[in-house]
């Protein structure tokens, strides 16, 4: 009759041996825990410390090549399995005993591989890395995830911001282009310039304006006012030059002969911008 087996532990199957099992081991007494169930030897430290010193002194002899194909690339770390990784490639390529056992470099690699199979030094070693990570790597790496990805959401919070600011400039600018006349689309400085062609006729106004009789009545009023603020009732320089001459006539607003040059230097710098815009386009 066969023995039905018994669940171990949920997901774990049937019938595994008590080898198989997990167990949990805390990370600060790993080494210690390997020690004291016989994994390690006592002295793995000072074995590994040997062990070392021999890979490091003959990895300077291992073409670049090899070291490149190694796992961690030419900087890797170099522990057991980049030994083994390094012995595999130069058995591949290498020379062979007449029994066919491996020669050269191959052989002192193999050596370093053996050595750190015996007594499973390289189970001591992986332990210090594994606990080196579990303490020191893996909560700096933690650390360092949390601020990128603060950086990520203040980058993004930014970008929403300035997206903002950019449709806001962008429609302050539609209304200021529409307050002065002019398209917000087109050519701004050539239509700049063209704004010059309205110079005389705003001028004219002006002087329209200033011809009128208030103002005349207001020019007599703030005379009369200065003078006798100031106890000057016989001035010898009238008050109000320029605008007694504009009302006299002997000032003339500016006539469209006189922007017209401005309008053609506006013209012809519009004109050379769209070519040079044109030129930049064909070349890209």
């Amino acid at each position: 009759m066969v023995e039905q087996g018994v669940a171990r532990l949920a997901g774990e199957g049937f019938g595994k041996q008590d080898s198989e099992l997990p167990i949990d081991i805390l990370a600060s007494v790993l080494l210690e825990w390997l020690i004291s169930r016989k994994k390690l030897p006592a002295d793995w430290s000072k074995r590994l410390a040997a062990i070392q010193a021999k890979a490091k002194e003959c990895i300077k002899d291992v073409p670049a090549a090899v070291l490149q194909k190694a796992r961690g690339g030419p900087d890797g770390p170099l522990d057991y399995f980049r030994a083994v990784d390094i012995r595999d490639a130069l058995a591949a390529g290498g020379e062979r005993t007449l029994f066919g056992g491996l020669a050269g470099n191959a052989a002192v690699w193999d050596k370093i591989v053996k050595a750190y199979e015996k007594g499973a030094v390289y189970i001591g070693e992986a332990s210090l890395a594994m606990v080196h990570n579990a303490e020191y790597e893996i909560p700096y790496l933690r650390k360092q995830a949390a601020r990128l990805n603060q950086q990520i959401m203040d980058a993004d919070r930014k970008q929403a911001e300035y997206t903002r600011n950019a449709q806001t400039c962008a429609v302050a600018f539609q209304q200021d282009c529409k307050k002065i006349g002019i398209a917000s689309t087109g050519n701004i400085k050539r239509e700049l310039h063209a704004l010059s062609a309205q110079v005389p006729q705003v001028c004219a106004s002006v002087v329209e304006a200033a011809r009128a009789e208030p103002i005349g009545d207001a020019m007599r009023h703030y005379q009369d006012f200065t003078q006798y603020a100031h106890s000057t009732p016989n001035a010898s320089e009238p008050l109000l030059a320029t605008l007694l001459e504009v009302r006299e006539g002997r000032t003339a607003p500016p006539s469209a002969a006189d922007t017209a040059p401005a309008c053609a230097a506006g013209s012809t710098a519009g004109r050379a911008e769209a070519a040079g815009g044109g030129l930049e386009a064909g070349g890209g």
